[in-house]
């Protein structure tokens, strides 16, 4: 992981609301993980923040990170307020 990529997952972690997911177990291998999904605290983001994204990400909404998932709602109209973050988090072998 970049220093830019870590820099924008604990931006996105400071300034937004943890939802613990749900445990569930694998089929497959027995391994107990769960998503935890982090909620932007305001209506829209920061400047300097989409700025981070944008340059990771381009003109894309969806970014994957080594175990995090990252979503910007760009807005609709341009001029408009920035769009708002929302990321997800895997945590993997819960005991």
């Amino acid at each position: 992981m970049t220093k830019q990529e870590k820099d924008l997952i604990s931006e996105i972690k400071k300034y937004s609301t943890v939802k613990k997911g749900v445990v569930t177990t694998s089929k497959t291998d027995g391994v107990k993980y769960r998503y935890d999904t982090y909620i932007f605290n305001y209506p829209s983001a920061f400047t300097s923040l989409v700025s981070k994204f944008e340059k990771l990400a381009g003109i894309k909404k969806n970014i994957i990170i080594g175990e995090f998932q990252i979503h910007y709602e760009r807005p609709v109209f341009k001029g408009a307020r920035n769009g708002n973050f929302i990321m997800t988090e895997l945590i993997e072998n819960i005991k």
